[in-house]
């Protein structure tokens, strides 16, 4: 590649650029025997081009991945069912030992719509919580919203409209739980971000009722 060809990438705006253009010019920059064939003189006056080059592809490059992922915030209520909880340790619902296993699901519903007194079967599901994990505490407050996390677990949100979110982390700390989104498959397919929840109390059944937000970035396929 010559300084010639790298000139007449200079003299075009970097946003225009195709793809082999950004590529041509990312390969004259961090070609240093290209710059020393180049004269001093050559150098002082497209040294700072170079520099500025270099930069102001990196952040074109930042620029155009932001445009392409698109941010979605989805509000949304969980009343959990405790009889559907299973653990490992066989004590009952919602009950077990630092390490015991379990398995429980729940309703979804959308956000600021449910309170305490709301059933997990009651009309205006969204689809169905799936979760499972471990105990992470011990002792009288096993299985109860507290400023440790009682739970380590994996959640999967299956939406009824087969669309499905799945994060990862600690559940139902105080005052609010902040897990990560680590994926997610249809409209949520590559999806990642944080979600934020808030306990609000026992329902019905023994189990907690939480209300979340789900921050999402979700990135553009490239088509194929």
């Amino acid at each position: 590649m010559s300084i010639k060809r790298f000139l007449e990438l200079l003299s075009k705006p970097i946003i225009s650029l195709g793809r082999k253009d950004r590529q041509d010019l990312q390969d004259i920059v961090s070609n240093r025997e290209l710059l020393t064939d180049i004269s001093r003189r050559q150098v002082l006056k497209t040294g700072g081009l170079i520099v500025g080059a270099s930069a102001l592809l990196a952040a074109t490059e930042s620029e155009a991945e932001a445009a392409a992922s698109t941010s979605i915030t989805l509000a949304i209520d969980l009343v959990t069912d405790g009889r559907t909880f299973s653990g490992s340790s066989g004590l009952g619902p919602m009950v077990g030992k630092k390490g015991d296993g379990f398995v429980v699901q729940g309703g979804l519903f959308m956000g600021n719509s449910v309170s305490t007194s709301t059933m997990p079967d009651a009309s205006g599901r969204l689809g169905t919580w799936n979760c499972f994990g471990i105990f992470n505490v011990d002792g009288p407050d096993t299985g109860k919203p507290g400023p440790v996390p009682p739970f380590l677990s994996t959640q999967l949100f299956l939406l009824n409209s087969g669309d499905q979110i799945t994060t990862s982390g600690g559940e139902f700390n105080l005052p609010t739980t902040t897990r990560s989104i680590i994926g997610g498959t249809g409209i949520y397919l590559g999806v990642t971000g944080l979600q934020e929840g808030t306990p609000l109390g026992a329902n019905p059944t023994g189990a907690p009722t939480a209300r979340f937000t789900l921050r999402m970035i979700k990135p553009k396929v490239p088509k194929k």
